[in-house]
């Protein structure tokens, strides 16, 4: 029997969503914070997705993404490695990626 009918949301989605979210945080300088928010947020995700989905009839289409997106643990290590990876990208002030040095 097929597990369902509607396809699972393409990694695109996914993947646009997690590089949008690090370029946000990157461009505020919230770098710290989020990472110390995701890592404590990790073992209550799929929770929190659960929550999200009852909270889709009123907030509609926006919830459903974030739910998607929370359900896995994976997906907050990708956002982690995201912003990681955007740090230390070629946009970084001295090159070395660690905006905190002098």
């Amino acid at each position: 029997m097929v597990a369902s009918a509607k396809p699972e949301p393409g990694l695109n989605e996914t993947d646009a969503l997690v590089r949008r979210w690090a370029r946000w945080i990157l461009q505020r300088n919230l770098v710290a914070p989020a990472v110390v928010l995701l890592e404590l947020c990790k073992p209550l995700s799929f929770l929190g997705s659960q929550l999200l989905w009852l909270l889709e009839p009123l907030w509609g289409r926006g919830a459903a993404v974030y739910a998607r997106l929370f359900e896995d643990r994976a997906n907050l290590e990708r956002l982690l490695r995201a912003i990681a990876s955007q740090e230390t990208g070629p946009s970084a002030p001295d090159g070395r990626g660690d905006s905190c040095h002098l």
